[in-house]
């Protein structure tokens, strides 16, 4: 008995030494029931990007750098929700209730990256170098990038369709060789502009690519819905548009970079 005693006491001894160690408050202690910490990654700079000249045109809360296009207001229906930009539309389908959203800034040379979803049948677009005119509607001033259910567009419009796309320069130019998301699915799109080079970007792939005013440039516009609209597209500077066309959309991680 004397001898299992001696054998016991200092198994005992070491557990207990060990126990110190671990001091039930440690940070480090795993513990399985805990909730774990949700970080949210959008709308956001990192430090790169800060250092790099981006801002952000969004900051995933409030909507203190947009307004309404020919007016000073936010439309009821454009909310800040869930850390997106949210137009939910009312009225039939395509039915234009409430207005489109421009920046309050306006921009000459930028690079702009912005994701957008879309649900199914839904058509918008985002518009660059707009100017306003209160006799004009926001597309009859500037350059448009598509943003529309392709599927949708594909099985249910019988005009023709090539240049009514994602991402296309819509009415002039079919975004070629890159992969649309399919509505409910988060897009990653960008918008470059210098001088009067413009490249529209989906999903990192650079799909258009033209310069303002040229002899191509004139005569694609001398084709399309544009051609009767004097100076179309030609503003050297402009506010960034938000179409409500009737259709429910999402944006976030909207960020642009001047020159």
């Amino acid at each position: 008995m004397k001898n299992l005693i001696l054998l016991v006491f200092p198994v005992l001894l070491a557990f207990c030494k060990n126990k110190e160690l671990q001091p039930a408050d440690s940070a480090m202690t795993a513990d399985s029931t805990a909730t774990p910490m949700v970080v949210d990654s959008h709308n956001i700079l990192t430090a790169a990007e800060s250092a790099d000249g981006w801002k952000l045109l969004f900051d995933g809360k409030s909507l203190d750098q947009w307004r309404v296009y020919n007016g000073d207001s936010i439309p009821h229906n454009w909310k800040a929700v869930n850390g997106e930009i949210k137009l939910t539309p009312e009225g039939e389908h395509g039915a234009m209730v409430g207005g489109d959203l421009i920046t309050r800034d306006t921009f000459g040379d930028f690079q702009l990256s912005f994701e957008f979803n879309l649900v199914d049948s839904a058509n918008s677009g985002l518009f660059y170098l707009v100017s306003e005119n209160p006799k004009l509607a926001i597309w009859q001033t500037a350059p448009e990038f598509q943003l529309v259910d392709n599927n949708y567009v594909k099985t249910h419009e019988s005009m023709e369709t090539s240049k009514h796309l994602s991402a296309d320069n819509y009415d002039l130019m079919p975004c070629e060789n890159a992969t649309f998301n399919a509505a409910g699915n988060w897009n990653s799109a960008g918008v470059v502009k210098k001088g009067n080079h413009v490249e529209h970007w989906l999903n990192g792939v650079k799909c258009i690519e033209y310069e303002i005013g040229s002899k191509e440039f004139k005569a694609l516009v001398a084709k399309s819905k544009f051609k009767t609209l004097k100076g179309w597209s030609l503003n050297k500077t402009g506010h960034i548009g938000l179409q409500n066309h009737g259709g429910m959309i999402s944006f976030r991680n909207i960020k642009i970079k001047t020159a």
